[in-house]
């Protein structure tokens, strides 16, 4: 009986296959503005986590690819380079990536620019970011995701476009997630 790797049978960009194609630097960049994709335990594609640092977090992503470009730069006399990331099934960076139908751009300014309407309330701005990321996970993944995520997800644009709450200050994720997202606000709609 023949097994196949689930990233063998879905449409799937690993970074495995895509630092054949981009520069570590571009993938990072893409990883820090957009996110990555991760398989989970049950085979699921998932948002890597932006938080935590298991071996299935965004964090760890870029750890892997951080030892590729070590190893690009210093491959010594004893280089392990293609025998080490060989994307064999078991190279770390195949479990991470994007499913096809939401590949992002890569090689982009980090800085993306974007069409956010900076006079609408913060709440407002903040309930059109996550519904952004959860259409985009939901047709990626079939699952809603975390609510988490779309907290940690919406601080990260609100950095970058520095949109800060009422008292003049940046907004943490656990406060976007209690004053704009949770409950009745955003995601109890969601399912």
């Amino acid at each position: 009986m023949i097994i196949k790797k689930l990233y063998e049978v879905r449409p799937w960009n690993s970074l495995a296959g895509l630092t054949d194609s981009f520069t570590v630097a571009e993938l990072a960049d893409t990883i820090d503005r957009d996110g990555i994709y991760v398989w989970d335990k049950l085979g699921r594609i998932v948002i890597a986590d932006t938080q935590s640092t298991d071996d299935r977090s965004q964090k760890k992503a870029l750890e892997h690819l951080a030892d590729v470009y070590n190893a690009q730069q210093n491959p010594g006399p004893n280089s392990h380079l293609e025998s080490e990331f060989d994307r064999s099934d078991e190279d770390p960076l195949n479990k991470f990536g994007w499913p096809e139908s939401n590949f992002p751009e890569i090689g982009i300014p980090t800085k993306k620019s974007t069409n956010i309407d900076k006079t609408k309330p913060w709440q407002d701005l903040a309930c059109e970011i996550a519904e952004d990321l959860y259409q985009k996970t939901k047709k990626a993944t079939g699952s809603k995701g975390r609510l988490e995520d779309y907290s940690a997800h919406v601080e990260k644009v609100f950095q970058q476009e520095s949109i800060l709450g009422s008292h003049g200050k940046p907004l943490s994720k656990n406060y976007i997630q209690r004053e704009a997202l949770q409950g009745d606000k955003w995601w109890k709609s969601k399912k």
